[in-house]
């Protein structure tokens, strides 16, 4: 892999960022009623079960998807 090929950091966090932004906000949506009164390390134990395996399989997943852009 030659220097030109290499995608962009910026290109990259922003990526990550939309996904991460649009999956926290859809599972606050389904499940935030459900929690609100829960202690905050319930919900907090909750919430990154949830994320942190969608976050860790959905991001290079979408910037894989978005490779060709990134290396614009």
């Amino acid at each position: 892999m030659n220097e030109t090929t290499k995608p962009k950091m910026l290109k990259m966090l922003l990526i990550a960022w939309i996904y991460a932004f649009i999956v926290i906000n859809m599972v606050f949506a389904l499940i935030g009623r459900y929690i609100l009164d829960l202690h905050p390390v319930i919900r907090s134990m909750i919430l990154t079960t949830l994320l942190v395996p969608a976050m860790g399989l959905g991001i290079p997943a979408v910037q894989k998807k978005f490779y060709k852009w990134t290396i614009k």
